[in-house]
């Protein structure tokens, strides 16, 4: 049974409302945190606690409960020829500014 300092390894699938898989580790290396230890969403280790090894749970994050709403005065429109793709590198890439502060950025079509 999963509870504070126990350590758990989980194998998720994210959906967001309309169905869309916006992640998954199914058939990769599941995630692996200690309870209580705040390593992921406060939200989702409330849902867990409790949870036997074996279980399958279904489990719904208000946004609030997760990393907030999405912001669209934060997107921003960049040409391509400013980003330079790796085989390392699917829809994730880091943006350095001119002050050389380096942030991961996301991009969407």
């Amino acid at each position: 049974m999963i509870i504070d300092g126990s350590r758990v390894s989980i194998e998720y699938t994210l959906t967001i409302d309309d169905g869309t898989v916006a992640d998954s580790n199914v058939g990769e290396e599941p995630l692996i945190y200690e309870q209580g230890q705040s390593e992921i969403l406060p939200a989702l280790e409330r849902a867990l606690l409790g949870l036997a090894v074996g279980d399958t749970a279904v489990v719904t994050l208000e946004p609030d409960d997760g990393y907030g709403l999405v912001d669209d005065s934060l997107f921003e429109t960049v040409p391509s020829s400013v980003c330079r793709r790796t085989a390392a590198s699917r829809s994730y890439l880091v943006a350095q500014a001119k002050t050389g502060e380096r942030r991961q950025v996301r991009v969407h079509e």
